[in-house]
């Protein structure tokens, strides 16, 4: 058959593929694309900033209503690349990628079924952050405007075993109407309406608690924004 044979042939194949439907497939393909690299670009950056060790920590990113976009177990963030990420539904079932998703999959999902205007959750245990998990002084965010206005309240949420059902029940009565939480004895988690805001949530907490900490050391009185 010549080439504009078959072309015609493939064309007739393509008659009950509609153009909306074409459109569709290949939005959805750009977003998952995008959403890799964006995944892959933060967890290396925040591995730099010390927000990850060893192969610690999770992000993940909403790509419809019922599939999500995760980081695997087992792999440092800083060596991430797109094909390492894996797509579920929301009960945690892979619907792509090799190897297994994170094992804190259970939280992420929780945080995706109870907040529809969530799209981005973030997962690290960046070192002043987790010194006031397992400190039993307060965080205090009344000490620059930029934490009291991006992170307004932080609860601190009651140890649970990592990975477990516990984790998410003990999420559960502060995720309507929080976006920055302190896991007792564990790390940080922060949302985000798009993975650039929980970064800058973040990062935001972990240097309220990194100044915080100065303060403290340096003793005396603390000033407080009015």
């Amino acid at each position: 058959m010549s080439a504009a044979g078959k072309f015609s042939e493939y064309i007739d194949d393509m008659s009950g593929f509609s153009e909306d439907l074409f459109c569709d497939i290949v939005r959805k393909s750009t977003e998952k694309v995008l959403s890799q690299t964006e995944i892959c670009t933060i967890s290396h950056l925040l591995y730099s900033k010390g927000f990850f060790e060893g192969t610690s920590g999770n992000i993940s990113r909403r790509l419809s209503d019922d599939r999500i976009l995760i980081t695997p177990s087992g792999k440092a963030k800083n060596t991430l690349i797109p094909e390492d990420l894996i797509i579920t539904d929301l009960n945690g079932s892979v619907i792509e990628g090799e190897g297994k998703p994170s094992s804190e999959i259970k939280m992420h999902l929780a945080v995706y079924r109870k907040r529809a205007d969530i799209n981005a959750v973030i997962h690290a245990h960046p070192p002043y952050s987790v010194a006031y998990c397992i400190s039993e002084k307060s965080l205090d965010l009344s000490v620059m405007a930029e934490a009291a206005m991006i992170l307004e309240n932080v609860p601190v949420l009651k140890y649970a075993r990592p990975s477990t059902d516990e984790v998410p029940e003990h999420l559960d009565p502060y995720l309507a109407t929080n976006n920055v939480f302190l896991m007792e004895n564990h790390g940080l988690l922060a949302l985000g309406r798009n993975l650039k805001e929980a970064q800058y949530r973040a990062e935001t907490l972990e240097f309220t608690a990194h100044v915080n900490s100065i303060v403290v050391s340096m003793g005396g009185g603390i000033k407080h924004i009015k």
